[in-house]
Order: C-alpha cells, then sequence, then structure tokens
C-alpha cells in the first residue's frame, strides 16, 4: 500500500513500535525512513518539509511475508557493490609534500587576520591564484573561504 500526503508533525501518532528503525539525508534534502514495525510490516518512508511542522511523506508499507522478496528484487536489480578493502588504500602524499607545494600555510587554522586580509585583498579584486600565492594556500583553500564568507 503506497500513500502520499501531507501533515502537521504535531498531527502524527505512531500506531506500532518499532523493532528496528533507520534514517539517513538523500542527496535532494529528503530523509528517508526504514522501519520494522511490531506488526511484522517493513515501512520506508520518504519525508519532504515543507515548511515549519509541515511535511509532505510517501510510506511504503510491505508485509513481513515479502520482505525477503523486496531484497531479492532489489539486489537483482541493484547489484551489491563489491565489499570495500579491509585497510584504507595508503595516501600518496603527505603533509610535507602539501606544504613545500603550496607553502608552510596548508592546512594550519586560519586565524582572524587572515580573514580580514582575505576579505580586504578579495574586494580589491585579487584572483583566487593571486589569493593562493599570498596566503601559501591551495586554490582550494581560498574558494572554500570565500564561499564560508559568502564572497
Amino acid at each position: 500500500m503506497m500513500s502520499n500526503y501531507t501533515y502537521k508533525l504535531s498531527e502524527m501518532a505512531r500506531n506500532y513500535k518499532d523493532l528496528w528503525s533507520f534514517n539517513d539525508k538523500t542527496p535532494n534534502g529528503m530523509r528517508i525512513f526504514v522501519d520494522l514495525k511490531s506488526s511484522g510490516k517493513l515501512k520506508i518512508t520518504l519525508s519532504k518539509q515543507l515548511g515549519k511542522g509541515l511535511f509532505e511523506r510517501d510510506e511504503l508499507f510491505i508485509p513481513e511475508n515479502n520482505i525477503a522478496v523486496l531484497r531479492d528484487t532489489l539486489n537483482t536489480v541493484f547489484p551489491p557493490s563489491q565489499p570495500m578493502a579491509a585497510t584504507p588504500a595508503a595516501k600518496t602524499y603527505t603533509l610535507d609534500d602539501i606544504r613545500k607545494q603550496h607553502g608552510q600555510s596548508a592546512y594550519t587554522p586560519w586565524t582572524d587576520a587572515d580573514d580580514a586580509d582575505l576579505k580586504k585583498l578579495h574586494g580589491e579584486g585579487y584572483s583566487v591564484e593571486q589569493l593562493a600565492a599570498h596566503f601559501k594556500r591551495g586554490e582550494g583553500a581560498i574558494r572554500s573561504r570565500l564561499k564560508k564568507f559568502g564572497l
């Protein structure tokens, strides 16, 4: 059974105790909830916030006897990815390598004086490349800091 409805959060009532629950945020800003209810049903919910306390939800209830069928179908349509390596791959660079390339300021905290100087120089029209050379940091670090300040 699939239902799509909009409701006020305060109007929501839970009828079943969750035996198991999982939730995560999707790339498009929605939330997905997967709950195994005490009734034996699997409930999958996509939730989108429309406003303060107002949500739109799509819900799918799967009876207990169909959960394995759903799992098998999803595994057929979307094969599980290869298992991850037990140990992560070794980094191909060191902090010293990065600092040799960008300067000793790379990966050190920004000071209030650095932030003020960055805002001033950016306002004067300095390019990201020029700012990176001035602050002895990577261009990505400069872009990230400018973005933080909305510049």
